[in-house]
């Protein structure tokens, strides 16, 4: 059995053993560099203190970098814009005059045809002579045009496998490329305010402490001998500034200087690499903290009931389908409302993938008393006959957070789908101004 991945990193191996029900001692594996050679990553990072600036910083500054690189780059050589959600996808696709490819745009055949018509190029009166396209990870896998010559993300992914992969389309047929990253500050701020916490590999990679191929070869193949860009690769912007900083008369440091400077170096680097191998160990204090706190809630009961002293008359579910939230505050109705939408939204095909979590639930399977590890063909199956305990626990804890700190709860909204998409036909017979804030 032979298995081909370009994106399992160290950190995952342990895992994709028991996925495939196999031993590491019984696995001949190959590696090879997750970086390109021919790739230069960069980072452009602004300010904005609000969502509309953020919005507009990010709209100018894409433009901008845009115009430069198709004037660096000419034709047929194409340009990716990466980002993170749907209606982000449209927005800067409508701004720029080019095609969007997301999962919800036009049907198979539509979809195939915007491909083709950005790899031909035909759309000459299109933003960029029709060499441009804004999409989301839908367009990634599968896709191999070997001339793509610039990668860019609106922010980062949240996984560094995602964007490893997504960066990996620039420069295939081995020509000098680039994969550019643009982001806004206040990002990992508004993580923190939501208690999602850091995202180890990714923030470390956008800070620019290091050399960015540092990041990416010890997060995605677990190199730890590297401290910049090497001979023969194109210099990512950190090793660039840090090469620019030297002044001629500095070129004669005393070994002693010259001692210091590289010690400081590798102890910036050796940091990094002890927070990548602990950082595993830390995501599995936090699925189980994350368990207890599951449990604590589900022993707590309903909490819509609780405040009226109905939670131990009514012991058997968890809040989204309890009959008495009507009958509480504004408060409590309007929390049951959201929670009743977003159930419907997660629930409508399409939303939530296959596999990706208990369609009751919404928690992942590892978490749901609902499923068991298969064994023989690997992932997870479902429990015959066994009712899933964390009904309503999610969407109603959820619901909770965002209606009494919507601002701090947006990203995580449009992460799951709930907000920002316009016009689907799940969300009809509902305010706008309730649904989509």
């Amino acid at each position: 059995m032979v298995y081909l991945t370009a994106t399992l990193p160290p950190s995952k191996e342990a895992e994709f053993f028991k996925l495939i029900n196999a031993r590491p001692e019984d696995v001949t594996m190959i590696r090879t560099s997750t970086t390109r050679a021919n790739v230069m990553y960069s980072v452009q990072t602004l300010t904005a203190t609000t969502p509309e600036q953020a919005t507009e910083a990010v709209t100018t500054k894409v433009r901008e970098v845009l115009d430069r690189k198709l004037g660096e780059y000419p034709w047929p050589a194409k340009i990716t814009v990466y980002c993170n959600t749907v209606v982000a996808t449209d927005a800067l696709a409508t701004e720029l005059n080019c095609d969007a490819y997301h999962r919800d745009v036009d049907t198979r055949d539509g979809k195939a045809e915007r491909l083709r018509a950005w790899m031909s190029g035909v759309e000459r009166e299109r933003y960029g002579g029709g060499r441009v396209i804004v999409a989301t990870n839908a367009l990634g896998l599968g896709i191999d045009v070997p001339d793509i010559r610039v990668v860019m993300h609106v922010e980062m992914p949240f996984e560094m496998a995602d964007y490893a992969q997504q960066s990996g389309r620039a420069g295939r047929d081995g020509k000098r490329s680039e994969a550019i990253v643009v982001r806004v500050a206040a990002e990992g701020q508004r993580r923190m305010l939501m208690g999602l916490g850091g995202r180890g590999a990714v923030d470390d990679f956008v800070n620019g402490q290091v050399c960015r191929r540092v990041i990416l070869d010890s997060e995605m193949d677990g190199r730890g001998n590297r401290d910049r860009c090497e001979e023969g690769e194109e210099q990512c912007d950190v090793c660039q500034a840090a090469d620019a900083m030297v002044e001629p008369e500095d070129l004669e440091l005393s070994e002693e200087d010259e001692e210091i400077g590289l010690r400081a170096q590798e102890i910036g680097v050796q940091q990094i690499r002890s927070r990548v191998a602990s950082r595993a160990i830390s995501e599995a204090r936090e699925v189980e903290l994350f368990r207890e706190r599951l449990q604590e809630r589900l022993l707590g009961g309903c909490m819509f009931c609780y405040p009226l002293g109905m939670a131990d008359a009514n012991p058997d579910h968890t809040g989204i389908d309890c009959s008495m939230a009507r009958t509480g505050s504004d408060l409590a109705r309007k929390i049951f409302d959201m929670g009743l939408r977003m159930q419907a939204c997660l629930r409508r095909e399409g939303e939530l993938e296959k596999f990706g979590g208990c369609f009751h639930c919404f928690l992942p399977q590892e978490l749901c008393n609902g499923w068991e590890e298969n064994t023989v063909e690997g992932g997870w199956r479902r429990i015959e006959d066994v009712e899933c305990r964390y009904q309503g626990v999610m969407v109603s804890t959820i619901s909770y957070v965002y209606t009494l700190s919507p601002d701090e709860a947006r990203e995580l909204f449009f992460r799951i789908g709930f907000i920002g998409r316009k016009g689907n036909s799940a969300n009809q017979g509902f305010k706008e101004k309730d649904l989509w804030k």
